[in-house]
């Protein structure tokens, strides 16, 4: 959501409004119909509720000041305040990424594999895709229970916030591989994980759990194939993450 602020200054104690519009980036100049306008009649000058961008681009606000009866009316420059909106990153979600096994392996081998530092957790944990019956950590990860261990044991509520987060990190780290987005939230997320504060972990499933999904409905030029749950779900090592972290 797009908003903007504006004060008065020097004058003879300027009163009066303020009045708001906001250009799209198909109108640089400033000299058409506003995409947006806003009138404040007092101080402090601020639109509300604002406008949502329904495109990317170099938006520009302008301001005009009405005058009173001691000061003229004055007005900025198109050029004065220009606002870039850019477009979400593509993401798709856990659950995606489970069961698009061709498409999953494809992206983390182009990462490098278990050698790229991002696939090394805690320092020694290193997730591995090795595309064979119970071998792959990466789809262990997608499918281990979050409440319990594959002999039944009942996990830790740390432990279980720990699934938690893992699941959400693994597909935030493939949509930053496939698509670029969400750099910056995977350190902080995985050193969550490592720690011992469920609140923190719980709350990093949040964020990336919100990331995963903020650009799902994005399309993508990359041939991302069709879900194969049975061949992910069969290559799954579950038996690596019975212990954490």
């Amino acid at each position: 959501v797009l908003n903007d602020t504006a004060s008065l200054s020097g004058g003879s104690a300027p009163t009066g409004s303020v009045t708001f519009n906001l250009f799209a980036p198909t109108d640089q100049s400033c000299t058409g119909t506003p995409a947006y306008t806003n009138t404040d009649p007092t101080a402090p000058y601020a639109t509300s509720p604002g406008f949502t961008s329904n495109a990317v681009g170099v938006w520009h606000w302008t301001a005009h000041y009405a005058g009173d009866s001691d000061n003229n009316s004055a007005d900025s420059a198109c050029s004065a305040e220009a606002v870039t909106v850019t477009a979400p990153p593509i993401t798709r979600t856990l659950g995606f990424w489970q069961t698009h096994f061709t498409f999953t392996n494809s992206v983390y081998a182009s990462s490098g594999g278990s050698s790229n530092p991002i696939w090394t957790f805690c320092g020694t944990r290193i997730v591995t895709d090795i595309t064979s019956s119970n071998m792959s950590m990466l789809y262990g990860g997608f499918y281990a229970s979050i409440p319990k261990t594959t002999i039944g044991t009942k996990r830790s509520a740390l432990d279980q916030a720990r699934m938690q987060l893992m699941q959400q990190l693994l597909a935030a780290i493939l949509n930053n591989i496939a698509f670029g987005g969400g750099t910056s939230l995977i350190a902080p997320a995985k050193s969550a994980y490592c720690g011992t504060s469920v609140s923190d972990i719980l709350n990093q499933v949040t964020i990336l759990d919100n990331f995963n999904g903020s650009g799902d409905s994005l399309s993508t030029s990359q041939n991302t194939g069709s879900a194969e749950p049975k061949t992910s779900s069969a290559d799954a090592n579950l038996v690596a993450w019975d212990v954490l972290p």
